[in-house]
């Protein structure tokens, strides 16, 4: 449309426009990938990845802090695309019962952000970089204590290297989180609803939900983790 404002799309929106499948397979994929990258690490190392106490054989506790840092990528990078596929599908379902979702306006959001988003979501993205690196630096390898020495361990500095870009991912995604959720966000000023049939309208129960499903899976990995080292 002559005028309109330029969109782009995140990284991750490319990737799924390149590769479709399901996003939850290329979250799986992902997470895959992370795991056998610390596994290498660790391997070539001479870190340990099983412990064996008596007769029960168990992963190490760098092995189950990494296995829960690759599910974390999978709750972002799988659920997070399917809630914003999901939300667009519902979007559209209801472009025909709120008078303030328009087809258009779901075409438009569909298409991706504007580069000024773009370029917020990447500041935003540094900002968790630099903070996932320094708290972990600081909290977990005590560096201001040990000084370099902390960083003997090339295990370590993967786990760091992990965090940050977890923590870059995360201000990311919520960034992000509110152009997902602004195709509602005034959608129900103004509405006037059949009240004989609200069948329509559980969209929203089900974008509410899937707003919440990333931070629920985060919350139960975290839990189990802490369970099973513990």
């Amino acid at each position: 449309m002559e005028g309109e404002e330029e969109r782009k799309k995140s990284w991750e929106n490319a990737l799924a426009d390149a590769v479709p499948v399901s996003p939850f397979l290329t979250g799986s994929i992902i997470a895959v990938l992370f795991f056998a990258s610390y596994l290498l690490t660790a391997f070539l190392s001479g870190g340990k990845i099983v412990v064996m106490r008596g007769d029960d054989v168990s992963l190490s506790r760098d092995a189950w802090a990494a296995l829960a840092l690759a599910l974390f990528w999978f709750a972002i990078i799988g659920i997070g695309r399917y809630t914003a596929i999901a939300n667009l599908r519902d979007a559209r379902s209801l472009a025909d019962v709120v008078p303030r979702i328009t087809p258009e306006k779901v075409d438009h959001h569909s298409r991706g952000v504007t580069p000024r988003e773009l370029a917020h979501s990447k500041l935003a993205g540094l900002a968790g970089f630099f903070l996932g690196g320094v708290l972990y630096t600081v909290a977990v390898l005590g560096a201001s204590r040990q000084g370099w020495t902390a960083f003997e361990n090339p295990v370590d500095v993967w786990m760091m290297l992990m965090v940050s870009l977890l923590g870059m991912q995360l201000l990311r995604r919520v960034y992000f989180l509110r152009g997902d959720t602004g195709l509602f966000a005034d959608a129900l000023k103004g509405l006037d609803p059949d009240l004989s049939d609200i069948s329509r309208l559980y969209a929203f129960g089900r974008v509410a939900l899937r707003g919440a499903l990333p931070w629920f899976v985060v919350s139960v990995v975290n839990i189990a983790l802490e369970s099973l080292i513990s």
